[in-house]
């Protein structure tokens, strides 16, 4: 973040400066007041459990230079209580929304040549990251931290964007409807990407069902201008007959897909499971090569929707390309580990029913050893509404036709994930047996021969060890509540 004034902070954040010097700087935006307040000011947010007002004299006494708040009684009574240098204090109507307008201040102040941003059901972070190594090929490239995607955690992304940043590529998460539209104020996008539209949210949209998600990742789009330029995953059902006039949208229109039909076309993709993808890129008649050490084939598509703003943004192709070299992916995200012979598939993040089973491809197209086995650890997945039940079991079935060996599922609703296994081994005609019963099955027996649901983590986590051998590869997947990366650090310590 570069240096700004007291003075522009209180401008940018519509307040009123009741103490101290318009003219001293600060460097640095915190909201935990047991972070290093030096050169920094502190935001007492506001929400349903805690008061940042409550934590002023913890900030102050860990160095803050300048506070915002809102609660003027509050702040005078720590000030009173704290015995050391007063800071600067800034009185706001709503701390939250004055962090919102200091970001979009800040994201104004720098002398971007490229504004990018990117939402999506699933993939969104994955392509934010591919969109960041594709355009630091020839620019100061920025992107959102970890997952702060929303209306409180994008404005600390954008502050912590550095003062030379050329171009800034911004991840936009969605809750419901109107989520996206505030957002999409502060950064107001050039360039959009959408990834997919699928079930996550769906919860959220009773009524419009799926249309709601696209109608909200479509806010995005909100503020375009001619010059601006939305890039669509085309082989998204929901996208694919996207029409941009119609919908009263502004600006051009790229479409990436596996359809000839598309700006850029994805063919011949090839999962190599943990050791990547590979895949042709066409455009203009010409054929482009790209192998991808990133796990997943959904990535050839989220990728290629790399590329397209790259080459929107002066790259050529091949420069693009080159950039996806050098990808390295979010924590929590297909990482790859390994302990005494077994391979570990790290997808904890998140999940929705077709990111599951783009994992459940890449983990059957991994090797494993000669008597090892694919392993499917999994649990609930959140915030599909009314496609609950119909996820669940269509994970389940999805998992015994490809060939998994055994699964464990976790959860409530996971239990529809081993109804849904049993159902196709039934269907197939093979009987499914009990994971606590077979604690170990070598990988050439019937196919669907281990599965079994349980009720929470910490059963699977006193007992994952019985069940897992040397020569074995295990995918963890199920939505963040779920906490699977407990047991990827109990496998990792044992």
């Amino acid at each position: 973040m570069k240096k700004i004034s007291i003075g522009e902070l209180t401008a940018a954040v519509r307040g009123e400066l009741i103490l101290g010097n318009e003219d001293n700087f600060i460097e640095k935006v915190i909201t935990d007041s047991r972070e290093d307040g030096s050169g920094s000011v502190f935001f007492a947010l506001t929400g349903e459990k805690n008061d940042g007002h409550d934590f002023l004299v913890q900030s102050l006494k860990n160095g803050t230079e300048a506070i915002v708040v809102s609660d003027r009684a509050k702040t005078m009574k720590a000030l009173e209580e704290f015995d050391g240098t007063q800071p600067a204090v800034i009185l706001v109507d709503d701390t939250k929304r004055s962090l919102q307008w200091l970001s979009q201040w800040y994201l104004d102040g720098l002398d971007l040549k490229a504004k990018i941003g990117v939402t999506g059901s699933v993939g969104k972070t994955s392509t934010r990251d591919f969109l960041y190594y594709v355009l630091s090929e020839k620019y100061r490239t920025a992107r959102s931290i970890k997952n702060f995607n929303n209306s409180f955690g994008l404005p600390l992304s954008l502050l912590s964007f550095p003062e030379d940043t050329e171009a800034a590529v911004i991840e936009l998460g969605m809750d419901g409807k109107g989520s996206i539209d505030l957002l999409a104020e502060l950064v107001r996008p050039e360039t959009a990407v959408i990834t997919n539209v699928g079930v996550s949210h769906l919860e959220n949209f009773p009524k419009e069902g799926r249309q709601g998600i696209l109608n909200t990742k479509l806010e995005i789009t909100n503020y375009f201008d001619d010059d601006s330029t939305l890039i669509i995953n085309a082989s998204n059902d929901m996208l694919e007959d996207l029409d941009m006039a119609s919908r009263g949208i502004k600006g051009s229109l790229i479409r990436v897909g596996m359809s000839d039909g598309c700006d850029y076309v994805v063919g011949n993709v090839r999962d190599k499971g943990t050791d990547g993808i590979s895949f042709d890129l066409m455009k203009d008649g010409l054929t482009y090569p790209v192998e991808l050490a990133v796990p997943g084939a959904h990535n050839a598509i989220n990728a290629t929707l790399a590329v397209a703003c790259g080459v929107r943004y002066g790259l050529t192709v091949e420069e693009a390309i080159r950039g996806l070299g050098s990808v390295e992916l979010t924590e929590k995200r297909l990482t790859l580990k390994e302990k005494n012979g077994i391979t570990i598939i790290d997808d904890t993040y998140n999940a929705a029913p077709d990111s599951v089973k783009s994992a459940i491809n890449t983990l059957m197209a991994t090797k494993v050893g000669e008597e090892g086995r694919h392993v499917l650890i999994t649990g609930d997945m959140g915030e599909l509404g009314a496609e609950a039940e119909r996820g669940h079991r269509s994970v389940g079935a999805y998992a015994f036709e490809k060939g998994v060996d055994v699964l464990i599922a976790i959860g409530e609703m996971s239990n529809w994930t081993v109804e849904g296994w049993q159902e196709a081994a039934n269907a197939a005609g093979h009987e499914t047996k009990n994971v606590r019963e077979v604690p170990y099955i070598v990988a050439d027996c019937v196919t669907g021969h281990a599965a079994e649901h349980f009720d929470d983590i910490e059963m699977v986590i006193s007992g994952v060890m019985d069940h897992i051998f040397e020569g074995d590869c295990i995918l963890l997947k199920a939505s963040r509540f779920m906490h699977l990366e407990k047991i990827v650090k109990h496998i990792m310590d044992n």
